[in-house]
C-alpha cells in the first residue's frame, strides 16, 4: 500500500468503525486544519469534508496529494 493509499483506502478497521475516520481528520489536524477550515481552503462545502471523515465518500486523490505535501514540508494553510 503507497502512503496515497494510506488516505484514500485505508483498511477496513472492524465493525461500525469508518476506515476513513483517521485517515482523513490525521493530515488535517496535522496541517493545522479544521474540518470547518478545510472546507474553506479547499473551497469546498463543510458537509463534504464530513462525508470524507465519516467515509461516506473517497477523497480525492488531489486532496490527499496536497494534504502529504503539506504535512511533509510543514506548510501551514496561512502559507498557501
Amino acid at each position: 500500500m503507497t502512503q496515497l493509499d494510506e488516505i484514500t483506502r485505508p483498511p477496513h478497521k472492524g465493525p461500525g468503525i469508518s476506515p476513513y475516520r483517521d485517515a482523513a481528520m490525521t493530515p488535517l489536524d496535522r496541517v493545522g486544519l479544521s474540518q470547518c477550515g478545510a472546507g474553506r481552503f479547499l473551497d469546498t462545502d463543510e458537509r463534504q469534508i464530513r462525508r470524507w471523515v465519516a467515509g461516506d465518500s473517497r477523497i480525492p486523490e488531489s486532496v490527499a496529494k496536497l494534504l502529504r505535501v503539506m504535512k511533509k514540508f510543514e506548510i501551514k494553510p496561512e502559507d498557501i
